[in-house]
């Protein structure tokens, strides 16, 4: 079994569900900072 779950060199950022949280992250990062405003 060569292919590993997680690699050893730990390159995370190519796994499917980091790229997918990192997607969230942004939009909802974004959508927080243009529409609410402080104390929402």
């Amino acid at each position: 079994m060569a292919d590993t779950f997680l690699p050893k060199k730990g390159n995370f950022r190519k796994l499917i569900a980091y790229q997918k949280a990192e997607c969230i992250y942004d939009i909802t990062f974004y959508f927080a900072n243009t529409y609410l405003t402080k104390g929402d």
